[in-house]
């Protein structure tokens, strides 16, 4: 299945995107299950960062209130 996108004056420089990405020929249509593919890749990235994040975060706060504790402590 084809999509043939709208013609606006930034259609160039997304058609050249969507080209250098593989996700469209030389037509100017994109191929909607390479699309969809690519959506769902940049998806599972993006919660891979989020996840990594979070995991980060946890170790910055657990050094900080360990260093909170050791400084009333003492």
């Amino acid at each position: 299945m084809h999509w043939k996108p709208r013609m606006t004056e930034d259609t160039d420089y997304k058609l050249d995107f969507f080209k250098r990405l593989g996700l469209a020929d030389e037509t100017g249509r994109l191929d909607l299950e390479k699309t969809k593919a690519a959506y769902c890749q940049a998806h599972k990235n993006r919660d891979f960062e989020i996840e990594l994040y979070w995991k980060r975060a946890t170790y910055f706060w657990g050094f900080q209130v360990s260093f909170l504790q050791l400084s009333v402590s003492f």
